[in-house]
């Protein structure tokens, strides 16, 4: 397995969530029916970037960037559940959606691989 490359992966992880926030600021409501699509596309370019700017080991430096997004994303999602149960109980959450959990983390494990694959294609052994 290749080498984490850290300066890249950070870049690669700033890239996503600036483009995520970025998506999601400027579409508004037309963007937010296709949330999916957005998270793939920001998520590609971010791991993308990564793969580059390490040079080698691309899907490794993607796959890092992609468990970082879901990471983030699991994170701002349980503390905006927190405030909404600090302000009306627990009667104010949603019941929980694990099948679009799962297929949002799958989305971005994909998007990740092909984004730092296609940065750095296969790499040659050493």
């Amino acid at each position: 397995m290749g080498t984490l490359h850290w300066r890249a992966i950070a870049l690669g992880f700033a890239l996503a969530l600036s483009l995520a926030v970025l998506f999601a600021r400027v579409g508004g409501e037309v963007v937010s029916g296709l949330g999916i699509v957005t998270q793939f596309v920001a998520i590609f370019l971010g791991a993308f970037a990564a793969g580059r700017f390490a040079g080698r080991h691309g899907l490794v430096q993607g796959l890092a960037v992609a468990i970082l997004f879901i990471i983030a994303q699991a994170t701002l999602s349980a503390w905006a559940d927190y405030e909404i149960v600090r302000r009306s109980g627990p009667d104010g959450l949603e019941s929980l959606d694990l099948g679009g959990i799962v297929v949002d983390d799958l989305v971005a494990m994909i998007a990740g691989v092909a984004g730092g694959l296609l940065a750095t294609g296969r790499d040659r052994p050493a």
